[in-house]
């Protein structure tokens, strides 16, 4: 253990000399100060265990010193010892302690009675420490505890996939709720929401996947609803909230920004992506009584049903006569089953009849930039030429060829003015221009059957180190169909005439890609696509994927 340190305010050599020698023989180490000001300064340099100051001193005195130590939260464990005439009045004293003082001495003072004094105040001073870093261990182990208790009750209450309420807190929750809501006169309506044709995604891309749709969904609900609002996963594929102290007027319009919020996003995971929608049951609060809990629950799951019957992806309020109108829309649906399951056969003949209607729209974009003429074919074909180098099997070719055609069509909604302006374009022309992903994906967002090409129109646009747009992905946060889309529409950009620049050689277009692998491009894709390029010509090249591409 260090020696203990004492810090003497004295501003009389003689007793100086008395002090410093008295406490070094009892195996102190001494620190003096001849004044209030240069005590303070040792303060803030050395570790002391023990204050010796006297009243009497040159400048601030003995009072106004104390109070200055006491006063910084640091020093307030320093136990300090006053030394004062012998006479001195009580008055004088009784301040010193006031101050935070621990005890007094009058002058002259006996050694022994000096280091005896000194000791005690020792000893008070490292019971003191000790107990405060008790206090601290305590204080740090009981808030582990605390965190520990919270994490405990999440897993006891939260649902580990969504990170929503389970079940079993739900209905604790709707208790509470529905006493409320009661007590205070409040509206509650409650909603249940399950995702259409979960059974279906499950099945067709993995339990995995079926995973991230949970999460993603319950994510997405606990995001639009508000703070006070509650949110659980009730069943498997079945989420339930409690719109609190709402009508149901403002929490059918809750629910239509769920239903509308989930419908617009996009499930990518372990390069596949869906989309999803769901179906939504709204019930109010019923009368008070024994059951109005189970009530409301049921009448919600009814106006689910009806939600569910009319074909899904849709909201549906509780009304007294719901039941008639639900065996009616399931009759309409059987109906509307047996017409799918004659249209199933016809699935091949009505895709490519569905890609001839929507080769039109795609050459009517490209009517309206006189640069642009056959981009889209273009891009598919050294998109796919860059998809056999990955080894792609066929249907993903494809997949990635229809993207590749469908990319720029968003352009629909740029003024013609814009596309083919010859000057730079303004910050709010380039904005526009930088909407059409965004459009495009809203355009094709409702037809299901492009659902796997969806990605590639989004986010075509993204860049390798996150600058891209519309939604700053980076790295294989991007999905693989848009990072090979990416090279080919700068590729075929390069080597193409445009309103402000004639075309560049294949070798200065590949110069450039090259400059821009890490930062624009996966550098991956980059040699891959550039080798590729090297070894035949383009019309080599466009005319090897000409299975793919549309004519």
């Amino acid at each position: 253990m260090n020696e203990p340190t004492v810090l003497f305010f004295e501003d009389e050599k003689g007793i100086q000399l008395v002090l410093s020698k008295i406490l070094s023989l009892d195996g102190y180490q001494v620190v003096r100060a001849e004044n209030g000001e240069k005590g303070l300064e040792a303060l803030q340099t050395e570790r002391i265990d023990v204050i010796l100051l006297d009243v009497m001193l040159p400048g601030i005195d003995g009072f106004e010193t104390c109070r200055r130590i006491k006063e910084q939260e640091r020093y307030q464990d320093i136990p300090i010892l006053f030394l004062t005439g012998r006479f001195a009045e009580k008055a004088y004293i009784a301040k010193g302690l006031s101050l935070g003082a621990d005890d007094y001495m009058a002058k002259p003072f006996e050694p022994v009675e000096l280091t005896a004094r000194v000791g005690v105040l020792l000893r008070l001073k490292r019971a003191n420490d000790e107990l405060k870093k008790n206090n601290e261990q305590l204080i740090e182990l009981n808030n582990e505890l605390v965190q520990k208790n919270e994490k405990l009750s999440g897993l006891v209450d939260k649902d580990p996939l969504t990170s929503v309420d389970n079940h079993r807190s739900f209905q604790e929750l709707l208790s509470r709720e529905v006493d409320r809501a009661f007590r205070q006169k409040l509206p509650l309506t409650a909603l249940l929401i399950d995702i259409d044709g979960f059974a279906k995604i499950t099945e067709e891309f993995g339990h995995a996947f079926g995973d991230e749709v949970l999460s993603n969904t319950g994510r997405l609900i606990q995001d639009t609803v508000r703070d006070v609002d509650v949110v659980a996963r009730f069943a498997n594929d079945r989420f339930a909230a409690l719109a609190t102290a709402s009508e149901m007027e403002g929490a059918y319009v809750m629910a239509e920004r769920i239903r509308k919020d989930i419908e617009e996003f996009m499930i990518i995971s372990g390069g596949r992506n869906a989309s999803i929608t769901v179906s939504i049951g709204l019930a109010p609060l019923p009368e008070e009584g024994t059951s109005s809990e189970a009530q409301m629950m049921e009448r919600a799951k009814a106006a689910l049903q009806k939600a569910k019957a009319s074909g899904g992806n849709s909201t549906c309020l509780w009304t007294e006569n719901i039941h008639e109108e639900t065996i009616g829309l399931r009759e309409d649906t059987d109906a509307l089953s047996d017409v799918a399951v004659t249209l199933v056969g016809q699935s091949a003949k009505a895709k490519r009849v569905f890609f001839d209607s929507v080769k039109a729209l795609v050459k009517a974009v490209e009517a309206k930039d006189q640069y642009t003429a056959e981009h889209s074919t273009k891009v598919a074909a050294y998109a796919v030429r860059l998809g056999k180098e990955l080894m792609m099997p066929p249907n993903s070719l494809e997949t990635l060829a229809n993207a590749s055609h469908l990319h720029d069509i968003g352009k629909i909604g740029i003024p013609d003015q814009i596309l083919n302006k010859p000057d730079k374009l303004t910050d709010e022309e380039f904005a526009l221009v930088a909407q059409h992903p965004a459009f495009g994906f809203r355009i094709l967002k409702p037809l299901r059957m492009l659902d796997q090409e969806l990605p590639g129109v989004l986010y075509h646009h993204e860049k390798y180190d996150g600058t891209g747009y519309p939604s700053g992905k980076q790295g294989e946060e991007i999905p693989l169909i848009a990072r090979i889309m990416a090279i080919a529409d700068t590729f075929d950009t390069l080597t193409s005439d445009r309103s402000y620049r004639t075309a560049w050689t294949v070798e200065e277009a590949l110069a450039e890609i090259q400059q821009c692998s890490g930062t624009h491009y996966d550098p991956k894709l980059v040699e891959l696509f550039v080798k590729s390029i090297r070894l035949d010509s383009l019309e080599v090249v466009r005319a090897a994927a000409k299975e793919y591409t549309w004519t």
